[in-house]
């Protein structure tokens, strides 16, 4: 049996969807973009792995293509 992982599940069309508890600043940023008809969404706690440090890392170094490329970006700040 095929058991998916986490950044699997969250890969998949929708998955976002499925979630019950999206912080508000999530959930509004998803509003924004369909919105603006914008195709993508990054969410770096969702779509970046954060456990594993390798991986983490390995996509963080490519992030400068990630900012280079958007349409806009938001921070979530206290």
């Amino acid at each position: 049996q095929y058991v998916q992982s986490p950044s699997n599940r969250m890969a998949a069309e929708g998955a976002l969807l499925e979630l019950t508890a999206i912080p508000r600043m999530v959930s509004e940023a998803i509003d924004c973009t369909r919105s603006m008809g914008v195709p993508y969404l990054l969410v770096d706690r969702l779509c970046i792995i954060q456990h594993d440090a390798f991986t983490r890392s390995a996509t963080l170094r490519r992030m400068h293509r990630v900012y280079m490329n958007a349409y806009f970006t938001t921070v979530a700040a206290s």
